[in-house]
């Protein structure tokens, strides 16, 4: 094949391969937590709340989450960037319920600071 044919089919390819991820990410649905004590391990969730305690290790980032309901939630970022969250934020959180130590946690995956 001559190498204008290769770089056509290439690039109709990558643009059909977007168009399929755009569509296919618009299809995820994470369920939004109202009540934290129902939460089941290892379900997808997106949580909404107010920050009230942000604690900084090397990697490691532990938010107290306080939902608008009064209930709180730890959350967990394993991050090797810096996040810039600060107590009052008001926070929507995308992640997977894990327990530790017999508590209930939110690994996050996504943060946004609203």
């Amino acid at each position: 094949m001559e190498e204008k044919n290769i770089l056509k089919i290439s690039l109709i390819l990558v643009f059909l391969g977007l168009i399929f991820l755009y569509f296919y990410s618009s299809e995820i649905n994470l369920n939004k937590v109202e009540n934290f004590d129902n939460l089941q391990l290892e379900e997808k969730v997106k949580a909404e709340g107010v920050v009230k305690q942000v604690s900084v290790s090397e990697k490691v980032i532990f938010i107290k989450l306080s939902a608008l309901r009064e209930q709180q939630m730890d959350v967990i970022v394993f991050n090797d960037e810096e996040v810039f969250i600060q107590k009052g934020d008001l926070v929507e959180i995308s992640g997977e319920v894990e327990e530790y130590k017999g508590k209930k946690e939110i690994i996050a995956s996504k943060i946004i600071v609203k």
